[in-house]
């Protein structure tokens, strides 16, 4: 099996990378080769070096493929209106140019890893086939893109995969990092009606094992993926703070808190869940991680 896999110097696409390639021939698109080696891509992946947020550079990629999963992501949704352009070009452009790429390698499957943040503004209950009204850059991008890649599904067999909070060691500018900085420094945590929202963590481990498994199977349509425990974001703190022993402070508002776990019926209907990484565990390896990558925090 010949995989185009982009993304894969981030957070998801190198454990994907890894993954993958114990039992396909995996070709990663990446947009600066330097920063393979550091990840070990180089080891077991061909790497392509190829900036998708422009037109690709299509003789350099394989003639023939089996399914191309695109997992880049645009961090410049973070920064809007600054470089939002950006994030229409990984999102919804390459998107367009790796449909194409893929029919015409001869792909038989597509794999979109799309967001969570598709079903803003949240309120109602998350399910694949309700009605979108996204408001963000990332959102609406996230939603245009799997339009485009439900259009292909007569052609060749496409899924968009959308991602609720994974987590795990190494990831940085996210909200799990960004709470066991906070825990550590003492600084303010806000919590709506004192609770925050309802979330389903998923370990990047079983991210990768997912979409992998889509990968292999062929999935077709729409699949939440999140992982299998749901808590309020004050379960959250409060485990990080009793890890670290750490007293905790925080601000509550009146705001009423959102539900951010997704049901996850069609996902259990495509795999078993029951070996998902146990949250308590996979926290306490993210903080572990955490603190060896910023040694003056602990």
């Amino acid at each position: 099996m010949r995989v185009l896999l982009t993304g894969a110097t981030g957070f998801i696409g190198k454990k994907i990378a890894k993954n993958l390639h114990t039992s396909a021939d995996v070709f990663v698109v990446v947009r600066d080769k330097s920063a393979a080696p550091a990840l070990d891509l180089s080891e077991f992946c061909t790497l392509i070096q190829d900036d998708i947020a422009q037109e690709l550079s299509l003789d350099k990629y394989p003639k023939k493929i089996d399914a191309v999963i695109h997992c880049a992501q645009s961090m410049a949704y973070q920064t809007f209106p600054k470089n939002a352009l950006d994030v229409f070009r990984v999102n919804v452009t390459a998107t367009a140019q790796l449909l194409d790429y893929a029919l015409n390698a001869g792909a038989g499957s597509f794999c979109h890893i799309s967001s969570g943040s598709i079903y803003e503004p949240y309120g109602h209950i998350l399910h694949e086939d309700c009605t979108l009204t996204p408001h963000s850059v990332n959102g609406c991008s996230k939603a245009a893109a799997e339009m485009l890649v439900g259009s292909y599904a007569a052609l060749m067999k496409t899924c968009s995969l959308r991602l609720f909070m994974p987590y795990g060691p190494g990831q940085t500018n996210r909200l799990l990092p960004s709470l066991i900085d906070k825990v550590l420094l003492s600084k303010t945590i806000t919590l709506a009606q004192g609770t925050g929202p309802i979330i389903a963590p998923i370990h990047v481990e079983d991210v990768a094992n997912t979409i992998a498994e889509a990968c292999k199977n062929q999935w077709q349509g729409i699949v939440n993926i999140a992982g299998t425990q749901t808590m309020s974001l004050s379960d959250v703190v409060t485990a990080i703070s009793e890890n670290l022993k750490q007293d905790l402070n925080i601000k509550t508002t009146s705001e009423d808190p959102v539900n951010l776990a997704p049901p996850l019926d069609v996902l259990k209907s495509k795999m078993p869940t029951d070996s998902f990484i146990n949250f308590k565990t996979g926290l306490s390896d993210t903080i572990n991680a955490f603190l060896l990558e910023n040694p003056i925090r602990g």
